[in-house]
C-alpha cells in the first residue's frame, strides 16, 4: 500500500494470497532452485517487496523477475536468439502485466476504440493492449480527438512493425528456401553420383560374373577334356600292356623252348662225357631247365620277378632231390 498507493485493494489482497500460497509450498533449502516452489512476475514492486520482507523475516524470497529466471536457465538451455526471443514474447503477454487503474481507464478506452475498427486483428489488439508506454500517453489525453490520433498512430506504427517483422520472416523463409533448394541440389547431385557408381558398380559384378561363369565352363570343359585323355591313355596303356605282355609271353615261350633244347642237346653238342655219363643227369637237366625258366620269366614279367627268382628256391631243392632218386642212364 505504501510503494502502489494506486493500486486497487482486491490487487493487494490477491498478491497478499499469492505471496502466502508460495511460502506455503515452499520446502526448508537454502537454494532457490531446491526449495521446490517460485513464482515469475513482472510487477517489480512486488518483487522488491518480498525481497525486503524476506530479509527481514529470515526466509527465502519466492519471487523472481523473468530476466533472472531466464540467467537461471542459461546452464541448462543452449544459447539461442529464439528461445531468448520467445521467451521474452512469452513473459510480454497480458496475463503477466500489471496494470493501475488508470491505466486500465486509458486500455478500457482503446478496447473501445478498436471495437468500432472491422476485422481489427487480435495479435495486434493484444500487442496495443501491453504497450504500457502508449497506454501511459493515452492515460494523459481527454480529447478524443487527439485520442483517436494517437491510437491511429500506434496501429500504424504497429502495422509497420509487424510489416517489417513479415518482411524479415520472409526473407528469413526466402534464405531457407535457397539453402534448403542448394541442399536439395547437393543432395540429387550426390544421389545422381552414388546411382551412376551403383550402375557402374553392379556393371563390373555383372562382367565379373560373367567372366567367372565363362572361366567355370572352361574349366569343366577342361575338366571333361582331361577325363577323356585320362579315358583314352588308360585305354591305350591297356591296349600297349596287353600287347607287352602278349611278346612277353610269346619271347618267354620261345626263350623257354630254346633254352630247354640246349640244355638237353648241350651235353651231346659238346660231347660232354662227364655229364653224359653222370647218374644225376636228369636231375641236373631239370634243375637247370627249372632256373632258367625263372631266371626267363623274372627278366620278361617284373612284377613276379621276386616270386621267380626268390620264391621258387624250396621248389627247385624237392624237384632235385625227387629227380636225383630217379637216377641216370645205366653204366
Amino acid at each position: 500500500e505504501t510503494r502502489r498507493p494506486e493500486k486497487p485493494q482486491t490487487s493487494v489482497l490477491h498478491d497478499a494470497t499469492l505471496l502466502d500460497s508460495v511460502h506455503s509450498l515452499r520446502k526448508e533449502a537454502k537454494s532457490s532452485l531446491e526449495a521446490g516452489a517460485l513464482c515469475i512476475t513482472c510487477d517489480y514492486r512486488l518483487y522488491r517487496f518480498d525481497w525486503e520482507e524476506s530479509e527481514r523475516r529470515g526466509v527465502q524470497p519466492v519471487m523472481v523477475l523473468p530476466n533472472l529466471f531466464l540467467q537461471l536457465l542459461r546452464p541448462f538451455v543452449p544459447p539461442s536468439w529464439d528461445f531468448d526471443k520467445m521467451f521474452a514474447e512469452t513473459f510480454a503477454i497480458p496475463e503477466f502485466r500489471t496494470i493501475d487503474s488508470r491505466s486500465s481507464r486509458a486500455a478500457s478506452r482503446l478496447l473501445a476504440l478498436l471495437a468500432t475498427y472491422k476485422d481489427f486483428p487480435e495479435a495486434t489488439a493484444v500487442s496495443m493492449l501491453a504497450n504500457d508506454m502508449l497506454l501511459d500517453r493515452l492515460r494523459e489525453i481527454q480529447d478524443p480527438a487527439t485520442f483517436e490520433a494517437q491510437v491511429e498512430s500506434a496501429i500504424v506504427a504497429e502495422t509497420t512493425e509487424l510489416l517489417e517483422d513479415k518482411i524479415e520472416l520472409e526473407r528469413q523463409l526466402a534464405e531457407e528456401r535457397t539453402a534448403n533448394r542448394a541442399k536439395l541440389q547437393r543432395w540429387l547431385t550426390e544421389k545422381q553420383e552414388l546411382a551412376a557408381q551403383g550402375e557402374e558398380d553392379s556393371r563390373r559384378v555383372e562382367a565379373a560374373e560373367q567372366e567367372r561363369t565363362a572361366l567355370q565352363e572352361r574349366l569343366a570343359q577342361a575338366a571333361q577334356q582331361a577325363h577323356s585323355e585320362t579315358i583314352e591313355v588308360a585305354r591305350l596303356r591297356g591296349v600297349v600292356d596287353r600287347t607287352f605282355r602278349g611278346i612277353r609271353l610269346v619271347a618267354f615261350f620261345i626263350l623257354t623252348v630254346a633254352w630247354v633244347v640246349g640244355v638237353l642237346g648241350l651235353p651231346g653238342w659238346i660231347d660232354w662225357h662227364w655229364l653224359q655219363h653222370h647218374q644225376n643227369l636228369y636231375a641236373i637237366q631239370a634243375v637247370t631247365i627249372v632256373l632258367g625258366m625263372c631266371f626267363i620269366g623274372g627278366l620278361l614279367f617284373h612284377s613276379s620277378r621276386a616270386r621267380l627268382w626268390f620264391g621258387s628256391a624250396g621248389a627247385v631243392v624237392l624237384l632235385a632231390a625227387l629227380l636225383t632218386l630217379l637216377g641216370g642212364p645205366k653204366q
